[in-house]
C-alpha cells in the first residue's frame, strides 16, 4: 500500500490541545485542496496517547467527515488515547509488529472538594466505558468488550500486537 505524501497526516506527538489544532488544520487543508478526490486521507499513527478528551474530539471530528475516505495506519505504537484516533478511520490498518495499548483513564488532580472529586470520578468512569465501547465496536469479536474490561481492571495496561489486532478484526494487516 502506498501513502501519497499530499494526502498524509502524521500523529506522532502527544495528543493535546495544540496537537489537535495542527491535526485538524492539516486534514482540512487536504480536504479543501482535493475536495473532488476519492483518494483516502492517510493518518499515520505512531503515538503514545495523551489527553482523552482531546482524543474523543479527534474521533468525533474524523467520524463527522462522512464524505471523506479516512484511512488510519499504525506504523509503530498506538497507545492509550491514540486508539480513539485509530478508530476514527473508515479503514484501519497496522503492521504485524505494531503495538497497541489500552489502560484505565488516569488524571492528575488538583486539591478539590469531595463533591467535585465525586463528580470527576463519575465523569472518568463514564469516559472509560465510552472509550472501551468505541474500541469494542471496531472489533469483530463480540466478547472483546467484557474481556477487555476485566483485563484492564486486573492488569491496568493491556498490550497487543498487530497480529492480535487483525484477529480481533480491529485492523487489516499490512505486509
Amino acid at each position: 500500500m502506498e501513502f501519497e505524501i499530499d494526502r498524509t497526516v502524521y500523529l506522532i506527538k502527544e495528543i493535546k490541545s495544540k496537537t489537535i489544532k495542527d491535526f485538524v488544520n492539516s486534514v482540512e487543508v487536504m480536504r479543501e485542496v482535493s475536495c473532488s478526490s476519492s483518494r483516502p486521507i492517510n493518518i499515520i499513527i505512531n503515538c503514545e496517547g495523551g489527553q482523552v478528551d482531546e482524543a474523543f474530539f479527534l474521533y468525533d471530528y474524523l467520524k463527522s467527515l462522512n464524505h471523506s475516505n479516512i484511512r488510519t495506519v499504525v506504523t509503530g505504537k498506538c497507545w492509550s488515547a491514540a486508539n480513539l484516533v485509530f478508530c476514527g478511520g473508515n479503514e484501519r490498518y497496522c503492521y504485524k509488529h505494531s503495538c497497541f495499548m489500552l489502560h484505565n483513564i488516569t488524571l492528575t488532580l488538583e486539591p478539590a472538594r469531595p463533591a467535585a472529586l465525586k463528580a470527576l470520578s463519575n465523569y472518568v468512569e463514564d469516559q472509560q466505558l465510552e472509550f472501551l465501547k468505541i474500541v469494542a465496536q471496531h472489533t469483530s469479536v463480540r466478547t472483546f468488550h467484557d474481556n477487555l474490561m476485566h483485563r484492564i481492571q486486573e492488569d491496568e495496561q493491556y498490550f497487543f500486537d498487530g497480529d492480535f489486532a487483525y484477529k480481533l478484526g480491529y485492523a487489516k494487516l499490512l505486509a
